[in-house]
């Protein structure tokens, strides 16, 4: 509270003779941002989780198709085979730093 006297009047405070008014500290309610920050979470998460199922589709494919008999079979009778190189997980240009630097910046809201 003393913070917002200082910021209003001075560092010495109201230097008034008679002082009409007074302040009263402003309750502040952080349960918007509370609940922003969860719907960030849950949409990190989403797209986390669809990102794993990628690479796990990714991964089971090139095992039935990489094998003898399965693979083999397959391809004969004419199972098309992707090109899996262009199917990779989304990263950005800061995350790929991140990742190469071990460090992330903290977000800035403003």
């Amino acid at each position: 509270m003393s913070d917002s006297i200082s910021a209003r009047y001075g560092d010495k405070g109201s230097q008034a003779a008679f002082q009409w008014l007074q302040d009263a500290k402003i309750d502040y309610d952080s349960s918007p941002y509370k609940k922003v920050q969860q719907l960030i979470e849950s949409g990190r998460k989403d797209f986390e989780v669809a990102q794993r199922t990628l690479l796990d589709k990714k991964q089971v494919y090139e095992a039935e198709l990489n094998t003898i008999p399965k693979g083999f079979v397959m391809g004969f009778l004419g199972f098309p085979k992707k090109d899996l190189s262009k199917i990779d997980i989304v990263i950005d240009d800061r995350t790929e730093a991140a990742f190469e630097t071990k460090k992330e910046e903290a977000i800035k809201l403003r």
